[in-house]
């Protein structure tokens, strides 16, 4: 009995180690930041993460100096507010459709959303992926949000 379990164990278990299959991840490409990362905030940035982040601000944004280019990127280069005057939005996700983030107040659910003032931080909007271009519909306007991928392919 012990030689046919040997001999069934010896079969089986390269059979076994070699039928998995390694899944390789495909890496991503280092961001490239444009310039404009580099110089300081602006105060109006400055509000913003302070307004999203609030009392965490310090430790999560400006005491990480990575964190921190990564926001500036978002501030200054992949977030475009658009008017578009004669295309039909209506199949555009509304922003009232997107999650605030933690301790964001409800400004998109009040159905008062300034667009000069929108902050697109206090959204739970995934800035980290990788599936392209997303457009938003500011609510009952003709004004898109844009977001830009991190990676261009």
């Amino acid at each position: 009995m012990n030689k046919l379990l040997t001999l069934l164990i010896l079969i089986l278990l390269p059979a076994g180690v070699f039928g998995q299959q390694k899944e390789q991840k495909r890496s991503l490409p280092l961001v490239k930041y444009d310039d404009n990362v580099n110089l300081p905030l602006t105060a109006k940035e400055r509000a913003q993460i302070i307004e999203a982040y609030g009392d965490d601000a310090e430790r999560l944004v400006f005491g990480n100096a990575h964190r921190l280019k990564s926001i500036k990127n978002i501030l200054r280069n992949r977030v475009l507010i658009d008017e578009y005057r004669d295309k039909d939005l209506s199949g555009f996700i509304k922003i009232s459709e997107i999650a605030l983030t933690d301790g964001a107040y409800m400004e998109a659910k009040s159905g008062t959303i300034k667009i000069d003032g929108f902050n697109p931080l206090k959204y739970a909007f995934n800035f980290d992926s990788t599936d392209g271009i997303k457009h938003f519909r500011i609510d009952n306007t003709q004004f898109l949000i844009t977001i830009m991928p991190q990676h261009s392919n």
